[in-house]
């Protein structure tokens, strides 16, 4: 199940979950996501380094899933005319973040469900399904015959 609060149409800044508080906090004047005050942060496609969940440009903090093991958050980190947005699934247990992940591809829309223990996606031009901390995609933009930038189905 995805967990939203705030009126209709507002976006959120704030959602308690079972495992922590995820916020969407300026810091600085860069957006920023935050588990119980604390930097979050995630891998990008591509890269090993983590980095923070942050953004001049902003972020959308879309809602959070509740699994058995742990709350994860469902972020959209806002981009420009080439890659509208870029969209991060980030953990949290026992009051900590989880090194996050990036859903590879370039797109601001999406769709995802819980199913069972994991969650399944079709965000960013890629679908596939979230489970224990990690990433796990079963088909990228190229695959369904799109350009770079992608359409979630």
């Amino acid at each position: 199940m995805l967990t939203t609060v705030g009126d209709a149409g507002a976006p959120l800044t704030k959602v308690a979950a079972q495992q922590g508080l995820f916020a969407i906090e300026n810091v600085d004047g860069v957006d920023m996501l935050t588990v119980n005050g604390k930097p979050a942060r995630f891998t990008a496609s591509g890269t090993n380094a983590p980095q923070p969940v942050a953004a001049n440009s902003g972020i959308s903090l879309i809602g959070v899933f509740e699994l058995p093991q742990e709350s994860v958050a469902w972020v959209t980190i806002i981009g420009g005319a080439a890659c509208p947005g870029t969209h991060v699934l980030v953990g949290a247990r026992n009051g900590r973040a989880l090194p996050g992940q990036e859903i590879p591809g370039c797109d601001d829309r999406g769709t995802m469900r819980r199913n069972g223990d994991k969650i399944a996606f079709e965000a960013g031009g890629s679908e596939g399904t979230y489970e224990d901390g990690m990433i796990s995609v079963t088909a990228k933009p190229a695959e369904f015959g799109q350009g770079a930038s992608g359409t979630a189905m």
